[in-house]
């Protein structure tokens, strides 16, 4: 997945699951470690 907006626009992440409806919970490669985050579903994309 793409990021699109935010701070981490333009960064790739890994889908983990949904959070809800409109938001989705992603694995993030930062600092050699890999961090969940929770962001709007409208903010990413399918790469």
């Amino acid at each position: 997945m793409r990021i699109t907006e935010g701070g981490f626009a333009e960064l790739d992440a890994v889908f983990v699951t949904m959070d809800g409806e409109q938001r989705v919970i992603l694995l993030l490669n930062m600092l050699n470690r890999q961090q969940q985050i929770s962001m709007p579903l409208v903010s990413i994309v399918k790469n």
